[in-house]
């Protein structure tokens, strides 16, 4: 046996020395996690708010020219593309939670987001014939054409944002923000 192997007193931990869960962070508590990550590292707290800032100018920039230019806000939009989505790659039509977990937002947004386009006509609902309890989505010919432009419309400004980056940069970006947005 390899006395490297061998059980060190200093690797056991002291029961004391424990965290008591009650003074743990609220899981419940916005700030928490924050004020968690900035004790462990500056620069990821750093990380966090320059992307944190990023999405919601993206976010503000993106629902602004929807709103102008197809009177649909984001949230609509991003419904309208996952069902849309979902026909295009032979998916089953989606239910409201469905949508909800693929977006990962309340059912209650998106009942109520898929009642808006559905009175804008670009939705259709039908319920599904094995199971009568579940609503499925249906997009329309103008939800899709709606969702299509949308989809341009904002392709054509993502490229004006990304017009300063070299083609290895935005793959370097694009695999950055790939491995941060698959972590759990």
């Amino acid at each position: 046996p390899d006395p490297d192997d061998a059980p060190n007193a200093l690797d056991a931990q002291d029961p004391l020395d424990a965290q008591d869960p009650l003074d743990a962070p609220d899981p419940l508590d916005a700030q928490a996690p924050l004020d968690a990550l900035d004790a462990q590292d500056p620069l990821d707290a750093q990380l966090l708010d320059r992307v944190w800032r990023i999405a919601q100018n993206a976010s503000r920039h993106c629902d602004g020219v929807l709103q102008l230019t197809y009177e649909y806000s984001l949230p609509q939009i991003l419904v309208l593309r996952a069902i849309v989505a979902a026909e295009q790659t032979g998916r089953p039509a989606l239910c409201a939670s469905e949508v909800a977990h693929e977006l990962q937002c309340s059912r209650a947004n998106v009942t109520e987001i898929v009642a808006t386009l559905v009175r804008m006509r670009t939705l259709t609902k039908r319920r599904d014939p094995a199971n009568g309890r579940v609503v499925r989505l249906y997009p329309t010919p103008t939800g899709r054409l709606t969702e299509l432009h949308a989809r341009q419309q904002l392709g054509i400004d993502a490229s004006r944002a990304f017009v300063t980056l070299a083609s290895g940069e935005k793959e370097i970006l694009a695999a950055l923000l790939q491995k941060v947005a698959s972590l759990p």
